[in-house]
């Protein structure tokens, strides 16, 4: 929370320095940094591929939501689900990169980054089993966005339909997830299973998926409307 609030007070207090300031290019350093978030992102992918395909068409998807501490933590999956974790701290600097060049901050850029992290930790803390659904199906939309990031730094310009198409995939991460959430009360509030998933962690996930469709649907509509 604390690095949250830190985050919002320098993003606010740097766009005010930079009002009188003219922008920077900084080209060569966000290529570098795009192209960091898409490797480690794609390399984490490619980690935890073989052990979410065995827990959710193997095992069954009802039963990766009731996972235990150790059976997500542990091995290859959990040191890259930790790393995963860890990358949503420096996720800050596309913020600063957008206040440097004085490109326009929108709400859902600065509520997505200092939301997800708070949300993050807490359910890796607390533990809840589909944060192995949201990491790994996000570090998905990551490996693919932040590729897309680097073609536009170098000045090169794909079709938009690409540009369009990675947003709709957003909008599919978060109404998956939305089901994943769905599934996993049915679970331990209808059914009654004992899993390891505290109540409150539940409520706050209803409420940043929601949160989370609504303004990135709303984003898709008025961008491409």
């Amino acid at each position: 929370l604390q690095a949250s609030i830190l985050y919002l007070m320098t993003i606010f207090s740097l766009q005010h320095w930079m009002s009188r300031r003219a922008p920077f290019k900084l080209q060569l350093p966000m290529a570098a940094w795009n192209f960091s978030i898409a490797l480690v992102s794609g390399v984490c992918v490619a980690t935890m591929t073989p052990e979410f395909v065995d827990s959710v068409f193997n095992k069954g998807f009802g039963a990766s939501l009731c996972s235990t501490r150790e059976s997500v933590y542990s091995g290859n999956n959990g040191r890259a689900l930790f790393v995963l974790l860890i990358a949503r701290l420096p996720e800050f600097i596309d913020t600063l990169f957008i206040v440097l060049r004085k490109q326009p901050l929108i709400f859902l850029h600065y509520y997505h980054h200092a939301v997800t992290l708070c949300t993050a930790w807490f359910t890796y803390s607390s533990f809840s089993p589909g944060l192995r659904h949201a990491i790994y199906v996000n570090s998905i939309i990551h490996t693919v966005m932040y590729s897309y990031f680097i073609v536009t730094t170098l000045k090169f310009r794909p079709p938009p339909i690409v540009a369009r198409c990675i947003t709709i995939g957003q909008i599919a991460q978060f109404a998956y997830l939305f089901y994943v959430t769905s599934h996993m009360t049915v679970i331990q509030k209808v059914l009654g299973e004992p899993c390891q998933s505290d109540d409150f962690g539940l409520g706050l996930t209803w409420a940043i998926n929601i949160s989370y469709l609504y303004l990135f649907v709303d984003f898709y509509l008025n961008k491409y409307s």
